[in-house]
């Protein structure tokens, strides 16, 4: 027989785990530091390679006074405002990164929780059936 609340709930676990699920169990994967870290070393490694194409881009477009600058021998305030400006911007992604991993950890962390929650009720009622049959088919008549 058909039973229509279990039928329910794993239709509910199956959109689950094809749509939000996906995310959220890579999530539990990782310990919550690890996760954050990784993300932190993506964003810092794309930074870099943004902020270096950007300046080539402005050195490019900048030569002349660049060049004047260098030949000048004024490398040390030039050096200065390079990498303050690669810092600010460093930190600045790298901040909004830890606040956005944090949610989305905490987030995919209460959402496979009540994953769990719903797999728990599955196993009870497929537990509950079983033992139903098992009765079932012992009242139902052995042979002797």
């Amino acid at each position: 027989m058909i039973n229509g609340e279990k039928i329910r709930r794993m239709t509910k676990l199956a959109i689950y785990e094809s749509n939000d699920g996906k995310e959220a169990i890579k999530i539990n994967g990782y310990y919550r530091s690890d996760y954050i870290g990784r993300n932190m070393l993506k964003t810092a490694f794309k930074v870099t390679v943004s902020y270096i194409a950007i300046f080539a881009v402005w050195a490019t477009y900048n030569f002349d006074p660049l060049m004047t600058e260098i030949y000048g021998g004024n490398l040390l305030p030039l050096g200065k405002k390079v990498l303050l400006g690669y810092i600010s911007l460093l930190v600045l992604f790298e901040v909004s990164t830890y606040i956005e991993y944090s949610i989305r950890y905490y987030k995919g962390s209460n959402s496979i929780r009540e994953y769990d929650k719903e797999l728990k009720k599955m196993e009870y009622l497929y537990n509950k059936e079983s033992k139903h049959l098992d009765k079932r088919s012992d009242a139902g008549g052995k042979k002797e």
